[in-house]
């Protein structure tokens, strides 16, 4: 819940600490995306930034598991009947939000 009063660096490094607790405890990880969620929605522009922060910190961790199991085992052609990650669809679709809001948060998002 606290995340969003947070400053960046320090949300960032909670959420990668807490991530081997994510990946055994899907709730867990379920909770952490409403609190990013809401954290965007804040009017706070640095709570708006830590939300930016943490889903890209998600997006790379789902991106890096996906690629490290599943390139190797299936093969190209073996993904294509591969239904999306729903949690890949959520940050996906958060990230996209934050393309229009401030200059600050479209930059963090381009760099």
């Amino acid at each position: 819940e606290y995340l969003g009063f947070m400053s960046s660096a320090t949300a960032v490094s909670l959420i990668a600490a807490l991530e081997p607790v994510l990946v055994l405890h899907p709730s867990l990880q379920d909770y952490l995306v409403i609190v990013l969620r809401k954290s965007i929605f804040s009017r706070e522009p640095e709570a708006r930034m830590v939300a930016l922060n943490g889903f890209l910190f998600l997006a790379e961790q789902s991106s890096s598991s996906s690629r490290g199991g599943g390139s190797s085992s299936t093969g190209g052609a073996g993904r294509a009947g591969v239904a999306p990650d729903p949690l890949g669809l959520e940050i996906i679709g958060q990230l996209r939000r934050c393309m229009v809001q401030q200059v600050e948060m479209r930059e963090r998002l381009y760099d």
